[in-house]
C-alpha cells in the first residue's frame, strides 16, 4: 500500500489509502489517508495535500463483524467463535488480554476463550469459576476493575494481585447479554495502563 501511493504521488496522481499505523503511546490505528498532489501552471509537482482521517472504530467493527459472520454462516461451534473473536481482537490491539466466560446453569463463569493471558491467569479464572456472581452482574452493563487498588477488589472473580504481577493494572468486566436482555456471560479487556477502554476496543 505504501509502495502504491509514493508511485502515484511521484506519478502526480491522486491516491487513497488505508494504513496501519501507531501513536505515540505505540496503540495501532487504522487511518484512511487521502492524497492529491499540486502542480504549478506547467505541470510540474509542487507539494501533496493530504488528509488523514482515523477509521480505527469502523475498520475493526467492519473486520469483526465479517469473520464472526463467515464462522457462524460456517455453523462452526460457538466455543470456535468465541476463540475467533479473542484472536481478532488481539490482532487488532495487541497490547491487551482478552477473555470471554459464560454463565452455566449453576451460575458459574468457567473460561470459554482468551487471548494475550498468561497461563497462571488462565488457571485462576478456571478456579474462579466456581464462585456464582450472575445476580452481581445481571444487573450491570460493565464494570471497571482497578487491580493496583486493594479496596477496588471486590470479588468479581478475577484475582486483582495476581493480575497485577503479570502486568495487568485494569480490567474492564462487560456482561453478554441475549435479546431479552438476559445475561449470558462476561467478556472482559486486560489493560497494563489504568485508563477508560479506548475507542477501538468499544
Amino acid at each position: 500500500a505504501v509502495f502504491s501511493f509514493r508511485n502515484s504521488i511521484r506519478n502526480g496522481e491522486s491516491h487513497t489509502t488505508e494504513l496501519l499505523v501507531y501513536n505515540k503511546s505505540k496503540n495501532p490505528l487504522w487511518v484512511r489517508v487521502v492524497a492529491n498532489p499540486v502542480l504549478d501552471p506547467q505541470g510540474v509537482q509542487q507539494d501533496v495535500v493530504a488528509i488523514v482521517r482515523d477509521i480505527t472504530e469502523a475498520k475493526m467493527n467492519d473486520e469483526l463483524q465479517f469473520k464472526v459472520l463467515s464462522a457462524m454462516a460456517r455453523e462452526e461451534p460457538l466455543p470456535d467463535v468465541m476463540k475467533l473473536i479473542c484472536l481478532e481482537i488481539g490482532r487488532i490491539a495487541p497490547e491487551i488480554g482478552v477473555s470471554i466466560r459464560q454463565f452455566d446453569e449453576q451460575g458459574c463463569l468457567p473460561l470459554v476463550a482468551e487471548f494475550n493471558l498468561p497461563a497462571g491467569l488462565i488457571q485462576s479464572l478456571e478456579s474462579l469459576a466456581e464462585r456464582s456472581i450472575l445476580k452481581k452482574m445481571d444487573v450491570k452493563e460493565s464494570i471497571m476493575l482497578n487491580f493496583t487498588d486493594p479496596a477496588s477488589d471486590k470479588g468479581d472473580c478475577i484475582d486483582h494481585e495476581l493480575s497485577q504481577s503479570f502486568g495487568f493494572t485494569a480490567g474492564w468486566v462487560n456482561t453478554i447479554r441475549s435479546n431479552n436482555g438476559r445475561c449470558l456471560g462476561t467478556f472482559t479487556l486486560y489493560y497494563r495502563e489504568n485508563h477508560l477502554p479506548e475507542v477501538q476496543h468499544h
